[in-house]
């Protein structure tokens, strides 16, 4: 039995994308999600486990209940939290009790063959169950609030995590920890290749700023040179102009 059940339908398929490659996809069909309300409890500090609620609704499972050690009338008597708004949780562990995949491929070569020539074949349905088990042993991290039905764990007012996990307080920052060392590396990874690009795409500007800044200088030496020489124009039929530079056609200017 459980206190927590998620059931998801998701639908695999074979799609022919825009560069004629055959791709695996996943389609959510369906998901539904059925819940009772719980309470953490503790066998021995500082172990808490999952504990059923309301206790006083629940005489006659507890009256045939085989491990009477836990979820049982003596239970009321050990100290519990109530586990409140547990689907705000940042994480929450959840064991998979069933996982099947059913096959369309069987019996269905003509939607097969079809599938292949619309670019879209349809594999099957994958059919999955999570529960949140009782006795699973969780570590909850969140906002404590005493009320008057008991203490409740709620997830903080703050906007912090808030954490239903079997790991131990210890082991969570631990993996944190590690999580944030690579979220770290691949940082400065990626701040490293982020530079490289933006110092070749600087390099690429200036050039282009110098190759234009020559061109513009060789322009106006052009010019100033074309300016000059036509500037002799205003000379006397070339009276003045040696003949060893004297256009051959006009006879009136230097040659170009």
């Amino acid at each position: 039995m459980g206190v927590i059940q998620k059931v998801a339908f998701t639908e695999h398929k074979r799609k022919l994308n825009e560069k004629a490659r055959w791709v695996d996809s996943k389609n959510a069909i369906a998901q539904y999600t059925n819940e009772t309300p719980f309470s953490l409890t503790g066998l021995q500090p500082p172990q808490y486990f999952v504990f059923e609620e309301p206790w006083r609704s629940q005489l006659e499972i507890w009256s045939k209940n085989l491990n009477p050690t836990w979820d049982s009338i003596s239970a009321i008597k050990r100290p519990h939290v109530e586990v409140s708004n547990w689907s705000s949780a940042t994480r929450i562990d959840l064991d998979t009790v069933f996982d099947q995949f059913e096959n369309d491929g069987a019996g269905k070569f003509g939607k097969y063959i079809m599938g292949s020539i619309v670019g879209d074949i349809r594999k099957g349905v994958q059919t999955t169950e999570e529960m949140l088990t009782k006795g699973t042993a969780l570590t909850g991290i969140g906002e404590l609030v005493s009320g008057p039905q008991g203490v409740t764990l709620q997830p903080p007012s703050d906007g912090r995590p808030y954490y239903l996990v079997k790991n131990s307080l210890s082991s969570l920052i631990k993996e944190m920890e590690g999580s944030r060392a690579v979220n770290r590396i691949f940082l400065k990874i990626f701040l490293g290749v982020g530079v490289i690009i933006s110092g070749a795409a600087i390099w690429k500007v200036y050039k282009k700023m110098m190759a234009d800044k020559e061109a513009r200088v060789n322009q106006d030496t052009l010019d100033s040179i074309r300016a000059e020489r036509s500037s002799t124009t205003s000379r006397e039929s070339g009276k003045n102009i040696p003949e060893s530079i004297q256009c051959v056609v006009c006879l009136g200017a230097e040659r170009e």
